[in-house]
């Protein structure tokens, strides 16, 4: 028997265990050993109330399959004694906050004073964007309006200087001046 609250209990036979092969932690007894361990309960038939099967059914999101049965597996260590441990633990857990029913949420209103404010808010955001709206528009016909700027001549590209060859300088320097 697992005690999950004071009046709640599950019986062993309602879990099944498997164990199946998995890397350990830090990647010890690789695909060798059988370590994992799978916990699974059929919760429609487990010994439970139904409106914490109905919980357990939400909680257990993914790890619940389509015939109900949800599956709890840790494979964080590298013994099946500590990963069942854990296993349970994560079981238990689940169940605990699946058997404690929700707080009923109580309808509020928002005091007026607390509306006035908002509604005041919303008044001086909606003010602001309308002025800016406003440019907006102004500014756009104005710019239709301005003659166009005179487009700039382009400018020629000129060679960089560059410097002159060996035979020019040769012909510079040589006595004849015949060129």
């Amino acid at each position: 028997m697992i005690q999950i609250t004071s009046d709640l209990r599950l019986d062993d036979r309602d879990i099944s265990e498997r164990f199946v092969r998995s890397i350990g932690s830090r990647s010890q007894n690789t695909r060798k050993e059988a370590t994992a361990v799978e916990l699974r309960l059929d919760i429609g038939k487990a010994a439970l109330p139904p409106d914490v099967k109905a919980r357990v059914m939400a909680l257990g999101g993914r790890h619940v399959t389509t015939d109900g049965v949800l599956i709890v597996a840790s494979r964080a260590n590298r013994s099946q004694a500590e990963n069942r441990r854990a296993a349970r633990a994560r079981l238990v857990v689940l169940l605990k906050r699946a058997a404690a029913a929700p707080k009923p949420r109580r309808a509020t209103q928002p005091e007026p004073s607390v509306r006035r404010e908002r509604r005041t808010s919303k008044q001086q955001h909606s003010a602001l964007n309308a002025r800016g709206a406003g440019e907006t528009r102004i500014s756009r016909i104005e710019a239709e309006a301005a003659p166009e700027p005179r487009a700039r001549p382009k400018a020629r590209r000129v060679a960089p200087p560059c410097l002159p060859s060996r035979r020019q300088i040769s012909r510079w320097t040589s006595s004849d001046t015949s060129w």
